[in-house]
């Protein structure tokens, strides 16, 4: 089975049918979903080695990519070459600094003002 583990082993059932008893209300749910609570996995009471009409695990997955596959990949390559461009654009672009004189007195401390080098802040 490809979709992992579907067998459970029980080494002792006796013991566990003596230790373990199901509540009412358990029982109460299960009958309300149409689950059997009683006998084997397919809830056959009179011959527990016939297992005809168990729970079965889901299919498999199909073969080979599908039409919702191919549109998801294609638009995701097509972002894909966006945003490469985008970011070899933006990085071999001539990025434009100016100068912004600030309003504040010679002893102020603020963006725009001179650092210790007397160089300015640039945005």
């Amino acid at each position: 089975m490809m979709q992992g583990l579907a067998m459970t082993f029980v080494e002792d059932p006796l013991a566990i049918q003596n230790e373990v008893n199901i509540s009412q209300s358990q029982i109460d749910v299960c009958e309300a979903a149409g689950v059997a609570w009683e006998g084997n996995a397919a809830g056959n009471t009179d011959d527990y080695l016939n297992l005809k009409g168990q729970n079965t695990p889901p299919g498999f997955i199909p073969g080979g990519f599908t039409t919702r596959g191919i549109v998801a990949f294609v638009f995701s390559c097509i972002c894909a070459v966006a945003g490469m461009i985008s970011i070899s654009v933006y990085g071999v672009s001539d990025l434009k600094f100016t100068m912004h004189e600030s309003g504040l007195d010679e002893g102020a401390t603020a963006k725009g003002e001179a650092d210790a080098a007397g160089q300015r802040y640039q945005d």
